[in-house]
């Protein structure tokens, strides 16, 4: 075999992954696209896993003018905004302290750090979603342990405003 068939062999198999996973992250998006074309009885009945037979643009209307698209949208555009400029306000802080002031445990928090962002966000996100219920759960208890308070407080503005 040639030098250059070899690199490009190896270059073949290099990229199968990569394909593999541009198709397994792809997917899911086309899948909603179709979907979001599709009526009731095609996603259900007669054609789920096929391009629609008709591209209902009329759905992404019907969503617009019915469930107040236009809203939502701005709410996520105001939280992602005031977010991203919080994380960034946080990491430049953090990226000013490790790169140029030096303390004591600097290179454990860097790589402990780094370690973090290699990984995977589910894998962040299961334990919380316990801790999150309890707090939630205990949220609601205490409301209702102090609920009588609450409603005397409430009952005596009303009978004395």
């Amino acid at each position: 075999m040639s030098k250059t068939a070899l690199g490009k062999f190896r270059q073949a198999v290099l990229q199968i992954p990569l394909w593999l996973y541009l198709i397994v992250s792809v997917y899911p998006l086309f899948w909603m696209v179709s979907y979001s074309l599709k009526n009731n009885d095609e996603i259900f009945v007669t054609n789920p896993f096929g391009l629609p037979m008709h591209f209902r643009y009329e759905n992404y209307i019907n969503a617009w003018t019915q469930f107040n698209v236009p809203r939502y949208f701005l709410n996520s555009l105001v939280v992602s905004m005031i977010s991203t400029l919080f994380i960034l306000l946080l990491a430049l802080m953090f990226a000013f302290a490790v790169a140029r002031m030096r303390w004591r445990f600097r290179s454990a928090v860097r790589t402990y750090m780094i370690i973090g962002m290699f990984m995977p966000l589910q894998v962040i996100m299961i334990p919380l979603v316990p801790f999150w219920f309890a707090i939630f759960t205990l949220r609601i208890r205490m409301e209702l342990l102090f609920f009588p308070i609450s409603q005397l407080d409430y009952l005596s503005r009303q009978w004395f405003s």
